[in-house]
């Protein structure tokens, strides 16, 4: 049980990560300054945040961009947000640092009607997770949804019906999207127990999905790789230490050819 909540817990930060990465990308095409970048996930994730280098090429046949060298801290109120800008994250005070994040698309194929990702990766990230002795965890600022409004929903509007492939304007091709070499640090405070996971790769690949042949490419293969370990002899139970390997392979066929 602790260990599935431990990988929720995993993917929902790497979401949140991915998706703040990306979003400053965007940002990066439009104008390439690392301290704007930096400050604009700080706001969204309430965390000092700093990079170390960005490159952006637009104009190229594979466009993309890199980001290199960040580090996240763990929360921090907006007082001391503004205090700590400009300033390297501290060593014992970091919540998260990612190697390099490639975001890849070739653009010829746009003008044919086909979105070719060559790549939407995140290199190396590190995280560390913690639960403290009254069970908080330093991600749960990021995991649990505020509070909505109390607002009244129109009784007339029907719900969004599912994404069919008919929907779908262009070709999809993507190389890879997920991670490589990530490393998870677990500690809980109540037991004083440490789990590490680590050489994490969790990839979908080669996926190629076309509306008007979907018998034939209407695909997403995927793969999971990772380790994980006990840092220290256990502190209950009647297991001392254990350090496991999973690898697994599978693939998701999106569309179904006769309802498509």
């Amino acid at each position: 049980m602790m260990f599935k909540k431990l990988l929720i817990a995993v993917g929902a930060v790497v979401a949140v990560i991915v998706v703040v990465l990306i979003a400053a990308g965007v940002i990066v095409y439009m104008k390439v300054d690392k301290t704007l970048i930096a400050s604009q996930i700080s706001k969204a994730l309430n965390r000092q945040v700093t990079i170390e280098n960005i490159d952006v090429s637009i104009f190229s046949v594979l466009s993309g961009i890199e980001i290199q060298k960040v580090a996240v801290s763990n929360f921090k109120t907006p007082g001391e947000l503004e205090r700590l800008q400009g300033k390297p994250v501290a060593a014992g005070d970091v919540f998260a640092t990612v190697d390099a994040f490639h975001f890849k698309i070739k653009i010829l194929p746009l003008l044919k009607r086909q979105v070719e990702l060559r790549e939407l990766v995140l290199y190396s990230p590190v995280i560390h997770l913690s639960k403290n002795k009254q069970g908080v965890m330093n991600i749960d600022d990021l995991i649990k949804s505020k509070k909505p409004e109390d607002k009244k929903q129109p009784q007339d509007k029907e719900p969004a019906g599912p994404i069919s492939a008919d929907s779908l304007p262009v070709v999809i091709a993507v190389g890879e999207i997920g991670m490589k070499n990530g490393t998870v640090n677990y500690h809980d405070g109540k037991f004083d127990q440490k789990i590490q996971i680590y050489n994490l790769t969790a990839l979908a690949h080669d996926i190629l999905i076309d509306p008007r042949d979907l018998e034939k490419k209407d695909e997403v293969p995927l793969k999971l790789d990772m380790g994980i370990k006990t840092i220290g002899a256990m502190k209950t139970g009647s297991v001392q230490s254990f350090d496991l390997s999973v690898g697994a392979t599978g693939k998701v066929i999106p569309f179904d050819v006769r309802t498509r």
